[in-house]
């Protein structure tokens, strides 16, 4: 690619290293099918055709040499050195004469000799070729860093010219004067770094190191070499001859170059796990709304303010959808164009309320418009929203709506029926009275047209045919509207009751029977909306054995166009209100769960709609939608991962197997929150809670939760401080239990009284304490992390120090952690716990050791510390959850003990520990905290520190790492951002491997 030159190949040397003997240019010989397909064959090997496509002239007489071993070539087209006595020698295709063939016969008679000669000196230049491409590529590497103020980092750099040059080709003119432009620009960054060391009053970093002035041959095989970047010593390596195999003749084995010896610590290449989920995935979504966004937008004439190209009667309908599905997928993506309050938004809001909206589908406009106005909520809106409420409230008859007014007895059908109501219940949570007799009427009427099986159909049961998916969804989103109005006010007090009447618990049965849910036939768009308007309104993540939202969500990026629509406007519109609105993080999972052998019901949900109204005062309050969910206690708990917080509550205690135990153990491990709490002020749930705390968590009690907890001020500082009891690691709240009932203010819609707001606060609170305060996760987003199957590179031996104490309060953190580190780089983590006592170096190069509670260690186990670190191992040493005081018991009693004459410091930022330079670090120079550690200790430092002792080092901090690990963001841990605390972890151990290097 840097000359420009076209030579013969054969098939056989392609995908390996070579070098151009025109050029002296590196490169990967591509398959002859790579580069602009299959190339055409010249003598019977396969032209390589040049990297960027372009067809030059063929030159027969250009030879490829493959490198052994060469390292890879540069593509950043970085400039390399002429090679002298490199000549083109094309073979010109015309007639020779009689001195010509003398030429050939005397230069035929003298090719062996000749041929042996030209191979070796080839060989030899094309070797300085390789090392002066290598050596200029880190010059200008070098000078880059320089330029860039980056001076301890060009000063390593320069180091590396240096000895790359004096172990190679110490006496070729073009890398001497390399050498000697090196040692003037190291100095310029060594005076760099003086100065700014200076101006910050501190002593500048040592960086121990000198470019070689030496122009001696490497040492001979065997003998010690010394690496700059170690005091110790290690055995140069065994020079093994490389001998070139070239692509087109056959050459005597010529005298091989000597390689440099292997960096200290060397490891094997980072080879990152292909990710090998099905595809679907939160951030797939994300784009897929996006084009759909990006569509519908370019439908609407930017001069009215109305769709294009409609002018039948479904017009003002359509258009309504549009904009109420631009409402909604403004809270899934960040998209200017959709606030409310900007000029686009602004113009459609305002165009859609001029509609008349009396036509032909008059019920569907206005129930459609009618929810996009109260969605948005504007009080310029409300005489608008008013008039369609007042309007649906006049034309309905007894519940039951059609195209527009009903007459008393007449052509009634379902699908209007839902939207009619649709728009009177939108119209009702933002405060527009409706009279309760309305519901009422709803109520019966739905009730009186279900079929026997539990489904509707489009008309009345007999004469609307059979049940079908969207009539059947049309029933249950409309029974859940009155059950919110009419059963939770009445009922909302009481326990030991069946959770939903038995004309919805008919209906849900039958949406959860065989693959109902799933089954998308006709009407594709309106279906999708009703499936997903009931499990927002059920909470049921399952639906039977299918979750609902993934799997029609793969069904629905399937069928988007590369326009980004669905088809038409409308399918358009329902898609995106399907994957938006289903999208949104979820506040809280109710488990579901049976009581076999009790003599009485599963009382799960004596508050169906506790959760429910607790999210809607959420997404008001947080100025973000959030959902909540119904999980089975049937299923893994990985399917309980989309929200932070598990609940069980009930009057009558739960019987769970030991099975279930663990399942619930396992959720809480990854980071989640149990809650459990004694509906009706329950007397016997007390007792059961503390027999589930034992079973679950053996090694801690159940505790009073302290006045002063973050729980009782992560968003709200409540007033009112209901008893409440916790089970805690010493960094976070594992299990909590109310032993009054918080939920029933929830479902009473208690938010405005003085009883009931403190505690819909403190609701939100529980949720901002499990989550933290930003980044939400979306529903797809999880922090589970399967196992990895794929064959490991290497395996590392890591070493959690136990202890008698509390040294395992996260014991999934290093589960996960192991799995996202292989899935970055190839390598395999063998986590064992060990205790101090058994510590051993050359079996566990790093150990980590964590703890919340001080700890007195024993001189034994100081000891041990001492003799695995000066032995060459890496203490790691954190403290959980930041708040404990593990980390004070660690310095006074265990460092202060085994090492008493070493002070710790803060590792500066430009220690290798935190540099991207080798394969897989990265830059954590300046790690940063959690929102909470930020709030508590403002600008504190968050480096590590550190120290060396003998072969070894100790790192340690008062910050958590452990929770990181997680990668969860749980209010009240003051330690490092999940990512950094991941990252810090991964480069302590990459470091480890690559020799604890100081400088």
């Amino acid at each position: 690619p840097d000359c420009g030159k076209r030579a013969p190949a054969s098939e056989n040397v392609a995908g390996q290293k070579m070098l151009c003997a025109a050029c002296g240019t590196q490169f990967i010989v591509p398959d002859a099918t790579a580069v602009g397909g299959p190339a055409e064959p010249t003598g019977g090997s396969v032209g390589v055709p040049a990297v960027d496509g372009a067809r030059s002239a063929d030159a027969v007489g250009f030879e490829i040499l493959p490198l052994a071993g060469a390292s890879e070539p540069r593509i950043d087209g970085a400039p390399t050195p002429d090679a002298p006595g490199f000549e083109i020698l094309p073979l010109e295709r015309r007639g020779l004469g009689v001195t010509g063939w003398v030429v050939i016969g005397l230069i035929v008679a003298a090719l062996p000799m000749m041929g042996a000669i030209y191979a070796y000196n080839q060989f030899e230049r094309s070797a300085l070729a390789q090392h002066r491409v290598t050596a200029t590529a880190l010059k200008a590497d070098a000078d880059r860093l320089l330029e860039g103020r980056m001076y301890p980092e060009a000063q390593v750099k320069y180091q590396e010219l240096g000895e790359f040059i004096a172990l190679r080709a110490p006496d070729d003119p073009y890398l001497r004067t390399l050498a000697d432009d090196a040692q003037v620009s190291r100095d310029k960054a060594s005076a760099a770094i003086l100065s700014v060391a200076a101006s910050r009053g501190r002593p500048a970093p040592v960086v121990a190191l000198s470019l070689p002035k030496s122009t001696t041959r490497p040492a001979a095989k065997g003998t010690q070499v010394a690496s700059a970047n170690d005091s110790r010593s290690a055995p140069a390596p065994p020079i093994t001859p490389q001998v070139p195999k070239p692509a087109t003749f056959d050459v005597p084995a010529p005298k091989p170059a000597v390689p440099a010896p292997p960096a200290v610590g060397s490891r094997p290449p980072i080879r990152p796990v292909a990710d090998r989920r099905d595809g679907l995935t939160d951030e797939r979504i994300g784009q897929a709304i996006q084009l759909g966004v990006n569509h519908l937008i370019g439908q609407f004439d930017r001069t009215t303010f109305e769709l294009h190209g409609n002018n039948d009667n479904q017009h003002e309908g359509a258009d309504a959808l549009c904009v109420y599905a631009l409402m909604q997928c403004g809270e899934a993506v960040n998209d200017p164009r959709l606030n409310h309050r900007g000029p686009f938004m602004v113009g459609i809001l305002e165009a859609m309320k001029k509609f008349p909206m009396t036509g032909h589908y008059a019920t569907y406009s206005r129930g459609i418009r009618s929810t996009a106005l109260a969605f948005a909520n504007r009080p310029e809106d409300r005489p608008a929203l008013k008039g369609d409420v007042a309007w649906l409230l006049s034309t309905h008859d007894h519940g039951a709506y059609s195209y527009t007014k009903v007459a008393p007895g007449g052509g009634w059908d379902n699908s209007n029926s839902q939207y009619g109501l649709l728009g009177v219940w939108s119209g009702a949570e933002v405060e527009i009275e409706v009279p309760n007799v309305y519901w009422m009427d709803v109520e019966k009427h739905w009730m009186n047209c279900e079929m026997p099986d539990g489904s509707w159909g489009y008309g009345r049961g007999g004469r609307g045919g059979e049940g079908t998916l969207t009539m059947t969804c049309a029933g249950i989103a409309s029974m859940f509207v009155c059950h919110d109005w009419l059963d939770a006010p009445k009922f909302g007090a009481l326990v030991g009751r069946e959770p939903f009447s038995p004309g919805l618990k008919k209906g849900l049965e039958w949406l959860e029977t065989g693959d109902h849910s799933v089954e998308v036939n006709g009407h594709w768009g309106y279906a999708l909306y009703g499936i997903e308007r009931v499990g927002l309104a059920s909470g049921f993540k399952f639906f039977g054995k299918h979750n609902w939202y993934p799997e029609l969500s793969a069904q629905v990026l399937a069928k988007q166009r590369r326009d980004g629509s669905w088809g038409d406007d409308v399918d358009t519109a329902y898609a995106l209100l399907f994957l938006s609105r289903g999208r949104h993080p979820v506040l809280m999972n109710k488990l579901r769960f049976e009581s076999p052998g009790q003599g009485h019901p599963a009382y799960w949900a004596n508050r169906p709609r506790d959760a429910a109204n607790l999210a809607k005062y959420a997404t008001k309050e947080m100025e973000r939608p959030i959902n909540w969910q119904v999980v089975p206690l049937s299923r893994e708990w990985t399917d309980w991962d989309d929200s932070p917080i598990l609940s069980i509550a009930s009057h009558k205690p739960p019987t769970f197997s030991d099975a279930d135990v663990d399942k619930i153990r396992s959720f809480v491990q990854a980071g989640g929150m149990l809650y459990v709490q004694a509906d009706g002020d329950s007397t016997v749930m007390p007792g059961f809670a503390r027999s589930l705390a034992t079973r679950l968590f053996p090694a801690y009690e159940m505790e009073d939760v302290p006045k002063g907890h973050p729980l009782y001020s992560s968003l709200y500082k409540v007033p009112t401080h209901p008893l409440l009891r916790m089970v805690t690691n010493g960094s976070r709240i594992l299990m909590l239990f109310s032993q009054s009932d918080l939920s029933r203010h929830w479902q009473l819609r208690e938010q405005k009284t003085e009883a009931g707001k403190p505690l819909f606060q403190l609701g939100i609170n529980m949720f901002v304490y499990a989550t933290g305060k930003r980044d939400l996760r979306n529903r797809l987003q999880t922090n589970y992390i399967a196992a990895i199957t794929a064959t490991p590179t290497t395996t590392v031996k890591i070493a959690r120090v136990r202890y008698a104490g509390n040294w395992d309060p996260e014991p999934y953190a290093w589960t996960r952690f192991a799995r996202q580190f292989q899935k970055q780089t190839g390598y395999a983590l063998d986590v064992r716990s060990v205790s101090m006592r058994e510590l051993d170096p050359k079996v566990y190069p790093f150990a980590h050791l964590t703890g919340t509670a001080r700890y007195i260690a024993s001189s034994d186990e100081v000891a041990a510390i001492k003799k695995y670190v000066e032995g060459g191992g890496v203490l790691l040493a954190d403290l959980t959850g930041g708040t404990g005081a593990f980390d004070e018991s660690f310095r006074t009693t265990v460092l202060a003990c085994a090492f008493p004459d070493l002070n710790a410091r803060v590792i500066p930022q430009t220690s290798p520990l935190f540099q991207p330079g080798p394969p897989g670090m990265e830059d954590e120079s300046k790690p940063r905290l959690r929102p909470y550690a930020v709030e508590k200790g403002g600008d504190a430092a968050t480096g590590l520190n550190g120290f060396a002792a003998g072969k070894g080092h100790v790192l340690f901090t008062s910050f958590d790492i452990t929770s990181g690990l997680l990668n969860t963001t749980t209010w009240g841990i003051i330690g490092y951002e999940p990512t950094d605390a991941q990252r810090l972890m991964k480069n302590a151990i990459l470091w480890t491997m690559d020799g604890q290097k100081d400088e």
